[in-house]
């Protein structure tokens, strides 16, 4: 009974005294135009690791070496120079009325465009047999907007089997989703968000350039030591790394992902720090190559800084910046102490609208680690904003309504460990 008196006593007190001031100010340097997406143009993963570090530091914790970030090699595709793109003479806005496929290769120039008919994608036969009468120095359009559920998946199945065109266009009316790839493909391939009005092009111009480059980029890690057991350690991670941007101006902000993850990392760190006594070590780890597929998270496992046997829970935060809907838990169904927990103290403190179980899935920084047998979980917020992988991924719009709430839910579970 004493020790909810203290973690409802710790909650009033976070609440009232603890304005989203703190928490927008590092979204918002998170997702500046100086970071660029947090991707591997203009450095701004570097950029991001760097200011972590800084945070860290000025926060007074400690590094698990001689600094806090943790260095890896990494391969990704990337736009580095201004693009264009024409239809018909009419140049469209990049990020917002189209975006690029990430492993798309270098093109320059002008093309007819042929419009992939309906009846090729039925088969494997017809659409080779298309492909061998038709593939040429021509841009393909397919228009996802006359297929479908069956249709569409074939399509994106079949992507590949396009080579004999230098250009892709896929034209739909869902939003753009953006992606990395640590490869180069063989064609350039562009999506397009078109409204109904939308009539099929007779000409493309466009210019684009890819480099595949190879990175090193980081991890970035701190601690504060445990008093009763400092071997043992409780872990809060986050990725930090983005979509970067293409070319001068366009970039993918990442406020929800994953600013709100960072931010919620060195909220925690400064309540930790107002403790006069921890039981367990607690960690911070900002994970890189996230976007790139768990590049970063895979490293570490396969390199820990401290042993991953000690790690008593760790708990991966990823898009926190909503939670209307409460909150989602990955990797419950492996860990269902670590869940029941967090649904037992959320009943009692009447946080959160919601806490959601999911079984194990590779979409975050938690996978890695719990193939290891690590107990770890994912959790993400759910409701709000709908932006995800897109330039309208921006703090202004980012609510944080349950940003608080699920900051002290965390240090509850901690205090019941």
């Amino acid at each position: 009974m004493l020790k909810f008196l203290l973690i409802f006593l710790l909650g009033v007190s976070v609440l009232k005294a603890q304005s989203l001031d703190k928490a927008r100010s590092i979204i918002d340097t998170l997702c500046s135009q100086e970071m660029f997406g947090r991707g591997y143009t203009k450095e701004g993963h570097q950029k991001a690791a760097n200011y972590i570090s800084s945070a860290f530091e000025s926060r007074g914790l400690k590094s698990f070496g001689s600094n806090y970030q943790q260095t890896f090699p990494l391969k990704v595709n990337t736009f580095p120079n201004p693009i264009s793109f024409r239809l018909d003479q009419k140049e469209l806005s990049l990020g917002k009325d189209y975006i690029i496929a990430p492993a798309s290769k270098s093109f320059n120039g002008k093309l007819e465009v042929e419009q992939l008919p309906l009846k090729a994608l039925r088969s494997i036969k017809k659409l080779k047999k298309f492909l061998a009468k038709h593939a040429g120095q021509k841009a393909l359009l397919i228009d996802f907007r006359e297929l479908n559920k069956e249709e569409r998946k074939l399509a994106s199945q079949l992507s590949s089997s396009f080579v004999g065109y230098p250009v892709v266009l896929m034209v739909d009316s869902v939003k753009l989703t953006a992606s990395m790839s640590q490869s180069e493909s063989r064609m350039t391939v562009f999506k397009l968000k078109v409204d109904n009005d939308f009539r099929i092009p007779q000409e493309l111009e466009i210019k684009v350039e890819n480099k595949l480059k190879d990175v090193e980029t980081s991890n970035v890690l701190a601690y504060i030591e445990g008093n009763e057991y400092p071997d043992s350690f409780v872990v809060f991670s986050a990725h930090y790394d983005h979509l970067g941007g293409y070319g001068d101006s366009v970039y993918f902000p990442g406020a929800n992902d994953n600013a709100s993850g960072i931010a919620m990392l060195l909220e925690l760190a400064d309540e930790f720090q107002k403790m006069d006594s921890l039981k367990y070590s607690v960690a911070f780890i900002a994970f890189g190559g996230e976007e790139v597929g768990l590049i970063g998270s895979k490293y570490y496992t396969e390199n820990p800084l401290f042993p991953l046997s000690s790690i008593k829970a760790l708990i991966n935060t990823d898009i926190l910046g909503t939670g209307d809907e409460g909150i989602k838990m990955v990797n419950a169904t492996e860990n269902m102490s670590i869940y029941n927990a967090f649904v037992s103290l959320n009943e009692k403190l009447k946080l959160l609208k919601y806490v959601g179980k999911r079984g194990p899935a590779a979409n975050s920084d938690h996978y890695f680690f719990s193939l290891k047998n690590v107990p770890a979980v994912f959790i993400y917020t759910l409701g709000g904003v709908s932006a995800y992988h897109d330039v309208y991924d921006i703090p202004s719009t980012l609510p944080l309504t349950a940003f608080l709430s699920i900051k002290k839910l965390f240090l509850s579970y901690f205090l019941t460990l």
